[in-house]
């Protein structure tokens, strides 16, 4: 069931990392442009429809109606997202969702998670 599972992600994953965070990082945004990351990546700041959330999970939604796929792209490190096996950033990868409701997301694979 999606409900079930979008709370699950919310309450087991996402609300605790945003915690941890705005707890170890109070003065910077929790909301963050991918150059954040990788200030050296020339590709990084011209991405305007993707985010991280602290510097560990990369945000990729789905902006237009009835897309149900999209690029994403992945700056340096190792990610881990949207059903995919370990990626090595940086790279641009192609995301397919048919549920409009699902947005993409990747965890940096070396993150420590909750």
């Amino acid at each position: 069931n999606f409900l079930q599972e979008s709370l699950k992600l919310r309450s087991l994953e996402l609300l605790p990392y945003i915690t941890k965070v705005w707890e170890e990082e109070p003065e910077l945004p929790i909301i963050r442009p991918l150059w954040w990351i990788s200030p050296k990546d020339k590709k990084a700041y011209v991405i305007n429809d993707q985010f991280l959330v602290g510097d560990e999970l990369l945000v990729a939604p789905i902006l237009c109606e009835n897309v149900v796929k999209r690029f994403v792209y992945l700056p340096k490190g190792v990610w881990r997202g949207c059903n995919m096996t370990s990626i090595q950033g940086p790279r641009t990868v192609e995301v397919t969702t048919y549920n409009f409701s699902v947005i993409p997301y990747f965890w940096r694979e070396d993150a420590i998670r909750l």
